[in-house]
């Protein structure tokens, strides 16, 4: 079996690399506001992650503003954008199963 230079196989490399591919990685940050507490909020985010947010308003019946309202309240000291990835990271990886080694 050929490996690459990390010891991985040219097969599971180029797997990876196909599906990395497929993701489109190439979206810069949109910026949108949201009202928070009767203020607006501006928050830049990468489409992935306001597709996220959305989805998950949805599953939880409720408006992106009151996610987001949601979020800012238990953020503590992070910025509202690194939070929302954290959450939504933490959530796709909850519903993930767990990987081989």
């Amino acid at each position: 079996m050929d490996s690459d230079s990390k010891g991985e196989s040219n097969s599971s490399s180029d797997d990876l690399n196909t599906w990395l591919l497929s993701l489109q990685l190439d979206h810069r940050p949109v910026k949108r506001s949201v009202t928070i507490a009767g203020h607006a909020t501006s928050i830049s985010l990468e489409p992935v992650f306001w597709d996220g947010l959305q989805r998950l308003a949805r599953e939880r019946n409720a408006s992106l503003a009151s996610v987001v309202a949601a979020v800012d309240r238990v953020r503590g000291t992070n910025g509202l954008p690194s939070a929302i990835r954290q959450v939504l990271f933490a959530l796709a990886s909850a519903q993930s199963p767990t990987p081989r080694d």
